[in-house]
């Protein structure tokens, strides 16, 4: 599995959140599927900043 931070974003407050919400979006990508499978491709929004997959890991 190969973990990477694919990038950052803020969305604007709605009527009760907060002013702004940061999110980072982590990719988990499977690079050795079993022969005849599709690879896995997860995309995660999290409001917790993480800058790699170790800091993902370990935040759990």
């Amino acid at each position: 599995m190969n973990f990477q931070t694919s990038g950052y974003t803020t969305v604007a407050r709605d009527a009760e959140g907060p002013e702004h919400l940061f999110l980072t979006m982590v990719e988990a990508r499977e690079i050795n599927a079993p022969s005849g499978s599709s690879l896995l491709l997860w995309r995660l929004l999290a409001a917790l900043q993480v800058a790699n997959a170790d800091e993902a890991l370990a935040s759990r």
